[in-house]
């Protein structure tokens, strides 16, 4: 036995996120843990911490089922970033009466929490907070609880010192499920300063994953999305300049002979360059990714790994950070 090496252990959803593999495509950023309801749910929603928030939950639109692997994507469009081809798509299934398709291809909006999963079977001083892109009608259930029809008054379950925690239940199955029967605990609980630190380091509208329109394109149509291991770069000069198209598409030829012809969009496929292999057109003309330019000038820059997260760790002294967030809640007029 070794003496001198000093193993490192993984956590579990690090053992599971292998075996599944890693083609699924997510909103989110890969080192968060996401929470997966399940029949019975006992749950405990965390504050907001980032500036001026008007729920503990932040609205966001996804569309789901994109590619081979029906991955859930963000609605970059929906968020006022870029246009969205998914949604371009739904416009023009809307025009043709093709109400089945624009309706798969409609974004669904959901409304985005960190967690403390209860029914987590872990120590408490291991867990890491969770997050879940909640339902609508969820939310909206939710929410209609948190204030006493007799009294009026509102119960603040997101409060770190007096919130509540708020149980659910999953019936039926997909595309027919059911969020139903939300209830708050009777009694008021706390939430650990560590819980408070990691979501304060983490704020919500930091933990979502963007994708240019060129990756979400080639995603929606199939361009090996499986393979695609880093969001597609286009420096910003060339999406800024305008190409007029005075004459058809030209026919493809040595890269040699007419590279400065060639339409300047690329895509990077494991690892591999790839350029269109088209004259510059507009953005009405599918791109077509078959010139490769791994063996040319162009080379790939390397992939920028983000840390893990560290885990959650408890700690016996209150933090500066938990106390600030703490200091955000008033009782006055409150449960």
């Amino acid at each position: 036995m070794s003496s001198k090496f000093a193993y490192q252990a993984r956590r579990p959803e690090q053992w599971q996120k292998a075996a599944e593999g890693n083609n699924f495509a997510s909103p989110f950023l890969d080192q968060f843990e996401t929470f997966k309801a399940t029949e019975s749910n006992w749950i405990r929603i965390l504050p907001p911490t980032w500036k001026n928030p008007e729920h503990y939950g932040l609205p966001i639109y996804v569309h789901f089922g994109v590619g081979p692997d029906a991955g859930t994507i963000l609605c970059e469009q929906r968020s006022g970033n870029t246009k969205c081809p998914i949604c371009e798509a739904q416009a023009r299934a809307e025009i043709k009466g093709e109400e089945d398709l624009a309706k798969e291809y409609k974004p669904t909006r959901r409304i985005l929490i960190w967690l403390i999963d209860r029914n987590d079977k872990e120590k408490e001083s291991e867990k890491l907070p969770k997050l879940w892109a909640m339902p609508q009608t969820l939310d909206q259930q939710i929410s209609s609880i948190c204030k006493d029809r007799r009294t009026g008054e509102l119960y603040q379950i997101d409060h770190p010192d007096s919130g509540y925690d708020v149980t659910f239940d999953v019936t039926g199955k997909r595309p027919m499920i059911k969020y139903v029967a939300p209830q708050i605990d009777r009694n008021p609980s706390s939430v650990e300063d560590v819980y408070l630190d990691y979501v304060s380091k983490y704020p919500l509208p930091e933990v979502i994953r963007h994708r240019s329109t060129e990756e979400v394109r080639a995603m929606f149509e199939g361009i090996n999305p499986a393979a695609v291991e880093r969001e597609i770069e286009i420096p910003a000069k060339q999406v800024q300049q305008e190409v007029v198209v005075t004459q058809p598409r030209q026919p493809r030829q040595p890269q040699q002979e007419i590279a400065a012809e060639f339409c300047s969009k690329t895509v990077k496929i494991k690892g591999e360059l790839f350029g269109c292999a088209l004259a510059p057109h507009t953005d009405n003309i599918d791109c077509e990714f078959d010139r490769s330019l791994s063996n040319g000038n162009a080379q790939p820059e390397p992939v920028q790994q983000k840390a893990e997260p560290a885990p959650v760790s408890s700690t016996t002294e209150p933090s500066a950070t938990a106390s600030r967030l703490r200091s955000r809640f008033t009782t006055g007029g409150t449960k």
